[in-house]
Formats: structure tokens, C-alpha cells, sequence
């Protein structure tokens, strides 16, 4: 016996309900069920590493990857980075380092932090990714339960010129397929006016402009000396500047003689 099945069709309010569900339409009442809006929504660490997206954009040598380094190991088991708890531990982490030797430079900055290493994966293909190389990434954090996105460093990821805004677009574009919180690296600009560096990052203005939180590791005076600023600024929240140094082994610490000041 052939049993005969009929296709149903959805009526006109079925359809919207459905499209609605698919693109992530809630009327806000639903929204508000769920509970009001806090801070742990919006941060991972507070002001320093968001939620959604985050860049990280410093000059050559100002410790970045240090930070970068400290940051992965607050996330994986709850440290404080420069005095700022994070609010959620125990995540996973995935680096992607596209820098000659960047892979190894985490890999002993972060296993000296003596965090769980176990939590943080380091991808050690060197280049920019491919389309076929994104999609495999969409595929491992998903599969793996990846957390956390850390690309470093943004100018070598750009399919073309920096100075302009498409590239940084496209890159953005790609990170937010990422359904996890995304941490890009990036240079600050070598420019100068006046003979004063001047406090931006390297290429167009898009780079800072769609993230939801900037981190600007900056040095005040020469590169060489241990002085340095944490400059944060989001969407979410305003923080006054953070003075720290470089400290013992090149991690990033307060300065605790100039924040008293």
C-alpha cells in the first residue's frame, strides 16, 4: 500500500513567524522577557575584550602579543589582566597568528603564564587564509567549542590596501561569521605630526570604527622604555587611560607609582 502525503504550505502568518525566527527578529517584549540587559552581556573582560568584537592596535614592540598573551590566560582560567577581573573563566581560545614566528611567540608567552594550555589552541599555517582556509576555521570553532577569536595581525589578513576601507570591511565581514566573541591584532600608525606620534591605527579609519571596543596599547615617550598607556574605549563604556609598563619577561603590568599620581 503507497501511502499519499499532501505538502503543506505555510499560511501568510506561519511565514513571517518563520522568517522572523530565521533572521533573529524578536519584538522587544520577547526581548525583555528573557531578562533585562548587564554587563556580563556586553564584556568578557570590562571594557577590555567585548562580547562581539574587539581590536587590539598598538606600534611595533609595544608588548601587543604580551597582552594578548595575558588576556588569553584570564580568559582560560580567571586571572586578572591590569587589575580587571573577567567575568566569565574557562573558556576556549583559538589564535591565529600570520606572523613569521608568531606561533611560537605565544606559545612560550602563554605557556610561561602557567594557565590550562589545554583551553588554547594555536593555528601554526603561516599566510593569509583562503576562503577555504575561513571555512575550515568556521568548522573548527563550532566543532571544538571555541570561545574566543584572536586573529593577529590585521594588515596581513587585508586583501588590499590598507588605506582603504573595503579591505577592512571584508576582514571585519569575516570575523563576524564567527558566532563567538572576535579579537583582532592589529599596528598602530608610525606617523607623526608635529614631531608627536599620532594616536591611530595603521590604514583607514574602518578598522576602529566597526569593532564594539578599541584597546590602544601606546608608549608615551621612546618605544624602549618600559612606560606605557592602556587607552580603552567602546560603544559600551567609557574607561580612563590605564598606566602600566613593561614588565619582568615583557608582560604588560600596572604602574602602580604613576596610577597613584
Amino acid at each position: 500500500m503507497t501511502a499519499i502525503t499532501e505538502e503543506y504550505t505555510l499560511t501568510p502568518e506561519e511565514e513571517l513567524s518563520f522568517l522572523m525566527w530565521d533572521q533573529g527578529v524578536h519584538t522587544l517584549t520577547a526581548l525583555e522577557e528573557r531578562g533585562p540587559v548587564n554587563e556580563e552581556d556586553k564584556w568578557l573582560i570590562p571594557g577590555l575584550v567585548s562580547t562581539t568584537s574587539t581590536f587590539i592596535y598598538g606600534e611595533s614592540m609595544a608588548g601587543k602579543s604580551f597582552l594578548v598573551s595575558q588576556i588569553a590566560a584570564s580568559l582560560v582560567d580567571g586571572r586578572s589582566v591590569l587589575g580587571i577581573e573577567p567575568y566569565q573563566r574557562g573558556l576556549k581560545v583559538l589564535l591565529i597568528a600570520n606572523d613569521s614566528g608568531g606561533e611560537l611567540e605565544y606559545q612560550e608567552r602563554i605557556a610561561n603564564l602557567k594557565t590550562n594550555t589545554d583551553n588554547v589552541f594555536i593555528v601554526e599555517k603561516l599566510g593569509r587564509l583562503t576562503d577555504s582556509d575561513w571555512n575550515d576555521m568556521l568548522d573548527i570553532v563550532e566543532l571544538a567549542w571555541i570561545d574566543v577569536v584572536v586573529l593577529d595581525h590585521a594588515t596581513a589578513e587585508l586583501s588590499g590596501d590598507s588605506n582603504h576601507r573595503e579591505p577592512w570591511v571584508e576582514l571585519w565581514n569575516r570575523l563576524n561569521g564567527f558566532d563567538v566573541a572576535r579579537v583582532l591584532v592589529g599596528h598602530a600608525t608610525d606617523s607623526r605630526y608635529d614631531g608627536k606620534k599620532i594616536k591611530r591605527p595603521m590604514g583607514n579609519a574602518a578598522a576602529t570604527q566597526l569593532p564594539r571596543a578599541r584597546v590602544h596599547l601606546f608608549a608615551p615617550g621612546d618605544v624602549r622604555s618600559p612606560k606605557r598607556v592602556l587607552e580603552l574605549d567602546s560603544n559600551l563604556a567609557f574607561r580612563d587611560p590605564i598606566q602600566c609598563r613593561r614588565g619582568e619577561g615583557g608582560y604588560i603590568e600596572l604602574d602602580e607609582e604613576a596610577n597613584e599620581t
